[in-house]
C-alpha cells in the first residue's frame, strides 16, 4: 500500500488556497469577482488527485483478493473521513446557529435549518436545490455553500463500492481496471450532463432554469472534474506509470467525449471546463511551485486551513450582508471585516478543531467510543439544535434581540402569514370594526413580502388595516375571464390548492371589500411574464396586462381609492441573471442599452401602466423609478434587497417606504 502513498505537496495547498480565496472574494462581492465561485470546480479536481491514492489503498493491497480485508480497509476510509470533515462542519453549524440567533438577520429563517439539517444528512446539495434554487442569487442561505460538501461526500461514497467490483480481478489487472474505472465514471458524468441539459427541456419537456440548476448541485456534474484529479495522479505516479490510456480503445472513447463536451461548453458554458482543465495542468506540471516563495508560503498556510475558512466564511458573509444591526452606511465595510474574519476563526478552527482530530484518527483512536463521541458532539447535538430552532421559528421565535426580521418582507401577527407558504392564503386585521377598514393590501406574495413595510407606514397613520394574499394568485375574477383567449388563465386559476382556488380567494376578497369598504385597496403582484413561465401561458403580455387592468377598474369601483404597486424588478431578465448583464454593461460590452427599454418583464409592465389610463381615483406607483436608472438597477449589491429570485426582503421592501407615505398626503 506504500506504493500508493499520497505525499505532501506544497504546491496542492497554494491551489486549494488560490481556491479558497476566490470563492471568499465572489460571495464577498459577486459583481466584482463573477468568476470566483469556480474555485469550488478546482476544489473538485483536488479531491480527485488527493483521494485517489487513497481509493487505491483500499483496492490494491496484495495480489490475493480479500473481502474481509478489503471491507476492513473501506470502513477505516470512512471512519478517517468522518474525523477529518464532521468536526469542522460540526463546529461551524452550531456557531452558525449563535449567529443567526443572536443577530436574527435574515427572512429566510425559516429555511436556514432545513439546509442545515440536509446537509447533516449528506444531502446538502438537495437542499440547496431546493431551499435556495439558484446558487448566483447571492447569499439567501448561510448555508448553501455547504452543497458542494454533500456532493463530494456522495462521490466518496459511491466510487469505493464501484471499484469493489473490480477488485475480484488480479492484482495486474487490478489496478489498470480502477483506474480506467474512475476516467469512464467521469467520462459518463460528462455526457450525462451534456444530454440531460441538452435535450431534458426539448423531449421531456422540464423547466431549462430547472434542470440547470439541479445539475449545478448534483455530483453527475462533478464527478468528471474529480476524475480529471484522478488523471493527473495517474499520470504523474511513477509506480503506475505501465497504464498508457493513450494505446486502447478507452482513448478512443475518452478523445471522443471531450471533444464533444468541449464544443458543448463552449456554446454555452465554457468556464468551469476551462477552470478545471487549468487546474489539472497546475498539478500534473507543478507550476506552482515556481510562484515566490513568499507567496507560496502564504498561499500554502490559507490552502492548509481551507476547509476550515470555506465552512465558516458564508455564514459570517451572510449575517454582515443582511443583518439590520450594522446599518447599510457601513455594510461595506463589515463585509470586508468578514472576509478577514472568515480567515482568522477558520484558522482557529483548524487548529483546535479539524487539526486535532485529524490527528487522532488513527485505527488505534478511532474506536467505537470515539467514533461515537465525536458523532453525538458534531452531528446528533447540532441536529437537535436545528430540529429546536426549526420548531422556533414556525412558533414566531425570531432572536434573542428581539428584530423584526421575519420571512420575506412580511409582518407575522398572523402565523400563516409568517410562513410565507406559496399556497395558503395570507390574512390578518389590524384596527378594523364592523364599521369599515382604511387600508386593504392584496395580491400574491409579493404583496405578502410588502406588507412589513405597509403595516409600519400604516401604523404611523394611526389608521386600520387588513392584508389579504394569496401566492401565485394575481387579483383576478372568474367572470373576466370568460373568453376563448383566457382558456389557459381560467384553468390554472381555478385549480384548488389549501382548499381554496385563486379565483374563488379573489371573489372572497371582493366580497370582504364589498362589506368593509375601505378607502384604499392597495395592489400588487409578480410581473405577468413571471406567470406566463409558471403556468405556461401562451398568452400575448399585452393581454394579461389589459386583463389586470379591467379587475382594477373592478376594484376602484368598489372602494374610494386604489393604489396599485407595479411589479419590482427581478434578479433575473429572462435567462440572463440581471447582474450578469448589468456587468457586461458595465465594461462596455452593450452598447446603446438602457435597461429600463427592456420588452419584458417588470419593465414591460410598468411601462403599460405609466401608459395605461387608470381609473380616476387610482394612483400607481412604479417600483422601476425607484430601483432603476436609465442605465443600470440597484438591486442592493449582490441582490441584498432579495429574499430569492424575485422577491423584496426587509431592506428592499423600505426602498418603497417614501412613495407609500406619499400616498397619504
Amino acid at each position: 500500500m506504500k506504493e500508493f502513498k499520497n505525499t505532501y505537496r506544497v504546491d496542492i495547498q497554494v491551489l486549494r488556497g488560490i481556491a479558497v480565496l476566490s470563492v471568499l472574494l465572489f460571495h464577498a462581492k459577486q459583481t466584482y469577482f463573477p468568476l470566483g465561485y469556480l474555485g469550488v470546480d478546482v476544489f473538485f479536481v483536488i479531491s480527485g488527485f488527493v483521494v485517489t491514492p487513497l481509493i487505491l489503498r483500499i483496492f490494491i493491497p496484495s495480489v490475493d483478493f480479500d473481502i474481509k480485508g478489503t471491507f476492513k480497509r473501506l470502513c477505516t476510509f470512512f471512519i478517517r473521513r468522518f474525523f477529518r470533515l464532521a468536526p469542522a462542519l460540526g463546529t461551524t453549524l452550531i456557531l452558525t446557529i449563535l449567529l443567526i440567533i443572536v443577530f436574527s438577520p435574515s427572512w429566510d429563517n425559516r429555511d436556514f435549518p432545513h439546509q442545515a439539517i440536509a446537509t447533516l444528512l449528506v444531502v446538502g446539495n438537495w437542499g440547496a436545490f431546493t431551499f435556495v434554487g439558484d446558487y448566483f442569487y447571492g447569499n439567501s442561505n448561510p448555508l448553501v455553500h455547504t452543497w458542494s460538501l454533500s456532493a463530494e461526500e456522495q462521490i466518496y461514497i459511491l466510487l469505493p463500492f464501484f471499484f469493489f467490483l473490480a477488485s475480484f480481478f488480479s492484482l495486474r489487472f487490478r489496478k489498470t481496471l480502477i483506474l480506467r474505472s474512475v476516467f469512464m465514471v467521469g467520462i459518463i458524468s460528462l455526457i450525462a450532463q451534456f444530454l440531460i441539459q441538452a435535450f431534458s427541456h426539448k423531449y421531456f419537456g422540464f423547466d431549462t432554469a430547472i434542470v440547470k440548476n439541479a445539475l449545478f448541485y448534483s455530483p453527475i456534474s462533478r464527478v468528471w472534474e474529480f476524475s480529471l484529479g484522478a488523471l493527473a495522479y495517474a499520470h504523474s505516479s511513477n509506480k503506475i506509470s505501465e497504464i498508457n490510456i493513450r494505446k486502447n480503445l478507452w482513448s478512443f472513447v475518452i478523445a471522443v467525449a471531450v471533444a464533444v463536451s468541449i464544443v458543448y461548453f463552449l456554446v454555452s458554458a465554457p468556464w468551469p471546463l476551462i477552470a478545471t482543465l487549468f487546474a489539472f495542468i497546475i498539478i500534473y506540471f507543478k507550476v506552482l511551485l515556481h510562484l515566490p516563495s513568499i507567496v507560496t508560503t502564504i498561499l500554502a498556510w490559507i490552502g492548509d486551513r481551507s476547509y476550515s475558512i470555506y465552512l465558516v466564511h458564508l455564514p459570517l458573509m451572510y449575517v454582515a450582508k443582511n443583518s439590520p444591526i450594522f446599518g447599510d452606511s457601513r455594510r461595506q465595510i463589515i463585509i470586508g471585516l468578514s472576509l478577514i474574519t472568515s480567515i482568522l476563526l477558520g484558522t482557529l478552527i483548524y487548529s483546535r478543531i479539524e487539526n486535532e482530530f485529524r490527528i487522532r484518527d488513527s485505527v488505534s483512536n478511532s474506536g467505537n467510543r470515539a467514533i461515537a463521541k465525536v458523532f453525538a458532539i458534531f452531528m446528533l447535538f447540532p441536529l437537535i439544535s436545528f430540529l429546536s430552532l426549526d420548531f422556533a421559528i414556525a412558533n414566531n421565535y425570531w432572536g434573542v434581540l428581539n428584530i423584526q426580521s421575519p420571512s420575506n418582507g412580511q409582518s407575522f401577527e398572523n402565523s400563516s402569514c409568517k410562513s410565507f407558504n406559496a399556497l395558503t392564503p395570507c390574512k390578518y386585521e389590524i384596527g378594523t370594526s364592523s364599521n369599515g377598514i382604511a387600508n386593504l393590501l392584496i395580491g400574491d406574495s409579493h404583496a405578502e413580502s410588502l406588507s412589513n413595510v405597509f403595516s409600519q407606514v400604516v401604523d404611523e397613520k394611526s389608521e386600520s388595516y387588513a392584508i389579504w394574499t394569496k401566492g401565485n394568485c394575481p387579483f383576478i375574477l372568474r367572470n373576466t375571464v370568460q373568453g376563448s383567449e383566457y382558456k389557459e388563465v381560467l384553468a390554472s386559476l381555478s385549480l384548488v390548492n389549501e382548499k381554496v382556488s385563486c379565483l374563488d380567494h379573489n371573489q372572497q376578497i371582493l366580497e370582504y371589500l364589498q362589506s368593509k369598504v375601505p378607502v384604499r385597496v392597495w395592489v400588487t403582484n409578480r410581473n405577468m411574464q413571471g406567470y406566463k413561465s409558471s403556468f405556461s401561458w401562451n398568452i400575448s403580455n399585452g393581454v394579461l396586462q389589459s386583463l389586470v387592468s379591467l379587475n382594477l377598474k373592478t376594484l376602484a369601483d368598489a372602494a374610494k381609492e386604489i393604489v396599485y404597486i407595479g411589479p419590482v424588478p427581478e434578479k433575473v431578465y429572462g435567462d440572463v441573471p440581471t447582474h450578469r448583464l448589468l456587468w457586461q454593461l458595465s465594461r462596455g460590452n452593450i452598447t446603446n442599452f438602457r435597461i429600463k427599454d427592456l420588452p419584458n418583464g417588470p419593465f414591460d409592465d410598468n411601462q403599460f401602466f405609466t401608459k395605461e389610463v387608470l381609473p380616476v381615483n387610482a394612483t400607481f406607483i412604479n417600483p422601476i423609478d425607484i430601483f432603476c436608472s436609465t442605465q443600470n438597477c440597484n438591486l442592493g449589491g449582490d441582490y441584498q434587497f432579495y429574499s430569492d429570485s424575485h422577491h423584496l426582503n426587509i431592506r428592499g421592501s423600505q426602498r418603497l417606504r417614501i412613495d407609500l407615505e406619499r400616498v397619504f398626503k
